[in-house]
């Protein structure tokens, strides 16, 4: 049946895309959850007044990626996309 075959095709394109991301975790950077109630504003750079790129809610998973020199603000990157940007530090927690 052929949906029946489309459907496995999207299951294992997401196991890949899931794998990864893993894969890519562990070579630049790691995994964390958000930890403030609110989520988290995506900016474009590491100040309050950078354009917003979006938001990330709490308990999300993402990418984290680096600091700034100050460890004010993470870069992330959100899981299953190309989206990248800075969150405000202390508000992730690190996924084993």
């Amino acid at each position: 049946n052929q949906d029946e075959d489309d459907n496995q095709d999207e299951d294992d394109n997401q196991d890949e895309d899931d794998n990864q991301d893993e894969d890519e975790a562990r070579e630049n950077g790691y995994r964390a959850r958000v930890t403030w109630s609110d989520g988290l504003t995506v900016r474009a750079e590491p100040t309050v007044d950078s354009e917003r790129l979006g938001g990330v809610e709490y308990d999300q998973e993402l990418i984290v990626l680096g600091t700034n020199p100050e460890e004010t603000w993470q870069k992330i990157r959100l899981p299953n996309s190309n989206v990248q940007g800075w969150v405000k530090a202390g508000n992730l927690s690190k996924i084993d």
